[in-house]
C-alpha cells in the first residue's frame, strides 16, 4: 500500500505544469523526510535509550546519527529552501537538469556510503568491544588502531569523494540557461546600490557595547546563571558604551534619506561625510556618490 501511494503521489506531479518548476526543491524536502526517518528516527533511537547509552555513549555510533540527522535533515532542508527561494525571486531561471541530478543523488549517495561503509561498522565493532570489555576499552587507542578499524576509516574516503562531487555540482547548478555561474555569483555577492542624502550624524559605540556586553554576559552567566547572564549583558553594554565614548574612540553613524523618502542609519568606520552630502548605499556601508 505504501509503495502504491508513493507511486500515485509521484505521478501527480506530471498533472500540474507548475509542479515541474519546484521539482527539485520538493525532492530535497523528500530527502529531508527520508533522513529524518533514518538519521533522527532509526539511528537516533538506536543510541538514545538508557541501556544503549550505557554501552555506546561517545562511540562512532554517535557521529553516525549526527551525520545522518544533521546534514541529512538540516543540510538538505537548507538547500531545498534556497532552491525554492531562487525559484520565486528568479522565476525565469531554469535549473540544469544534469547538474541537479548529479548534485542531489551524489550527495545522498555519498552520505549513505559514509554511514554504512565506515561510520556505522566502526561503531558496531566498538559496541561489541564495549559490551564485552567495557567502554574504556572500546575508546582506547589500542582498540581503535586495529587494522580492520584503520581500513574502515580509510574506506570512508570513497563516500567523502562522492559527497564532495555532489556538493561541487550543487554549487555549479547555478548554471542557468539565462545566467552563467559567474554571473549568478556576481548577482548574489554584489549588493544593490541606492542613492541617498546625509541628513544626520551621531556617535556610534557598537564595538564597545558588543565587547562589554559579551564579556559581562559570560561572567554573569558563570556567576549567577541565566539571570546573571541577562544582568551582565545589560550592564556590560552600558559600560562598553560609556568606555568607548570616554576614550574618544566613538565611530560615526549617519542617517540618510533615500530617493523614495525612506530614512536609514548606517555605521561608517572608514569614511566621514557632511550633512547634505550625496552618497550611495552599498550593502551596509555608505560611499560618496560619483
Amino acid at each position: 500500500m505504501l509503495g502504491y501511494e508513493a507511486w500515485e503521489s509521484w505521478r501527480l506531479k506530471f498533472r500540474a505544469p507548475w509542479m515541474q518548476d519546484i521539482k527539485w526543491p520538493l525532492l530535497f524536502f523528500v530527502a529531508v523526510a527520508f533522513w529524518n526517518m533514518l538519521g533522527a528516527g532509526v539511528l537516533g533511537f538506536m543510541i538514545n535509550p538508557p541501556i544503549s547509552l550505557y554501552y555506546v555513549q561517545g562511540l562512532n555510533t554517535t557521529p553516525t546519527h549526527a551525520h545522518a540527522a544533521l546534514f541529512g535533515v538540516y543540510g538538505f532542508l537548507a538547500l531545498g529552501f534556497c532552491l525554492l527561494i531562487l525559484r520565486y525571486i528568479r522565476p525565469e531561471m531554469v535549473f540544469s537538469e544534469r547538474l541537479m541530478k548529479t548534485a542531489f543523488w551524489w550527495m545522498n549517495g555519498g552520505l549513505v556510503l559514509m554511514l554504512f561503509t565506515s561510520l556505522l561498522p566502526v561503531g558496531i565493532i566498538q559496541f561489541i568491544g564495549s559490551a564485552s570489555e567495557g567502554l574504556w576499552y572500546a575508546r582506547s587507542e589500542a582498540f581503535l588502531q586495529q587494522p580492520i578499524l584503520v581500513t574502515l576509516r580509510w574506506v570512508r574516503t570513497l563516500g567523502d569523494v562522492v559527497f564532495i562531487v555532489g556538493a561541487l555540482r550543487n554549487i555549479m547548478l547555478k548554471s542557468f540557461k539565462k545566467i552563467t555561474a559567474a554571473g549568478l555569483i556576481t548577482l548574489l555577492i554584489t549588493p544593490a546600490i541606492h542613492s541617498a542624502e546625509v541628513i544626520g550624524h551621531s556617535n556610534d559605540n557598537t564595538g564597545g557595547q558588543v565587547t562589554g556586553g559579551s564579556i559581562l554576559f559570560l561572567i554573569g552567566g558563570a556567576a549567577g546563571g541565566p539571570a546573571g547572564a541577562l544582568v551582565g549583558a545589560f550592564l556590560g553594554t552600558w559600560v562598553g558604551d560609556k568606555t568607548q565614548q570616554q576614550a574618544g574612540l566613538s565611530g560615526d553613524r549617519y542617517t540618510v534619506i533615500t530617493e523614495q523618502g525612506e530614512t536609514h542609519a548606517f555605521r561608517s568606520p572608514n569614511r566621514e561625510f557632511e550633512l547634505g552630502d550625496q552618497v550611495d548605499i552599498v550593502g551596509i556601508r555608505l560611499k560618496p556618490a560619483p
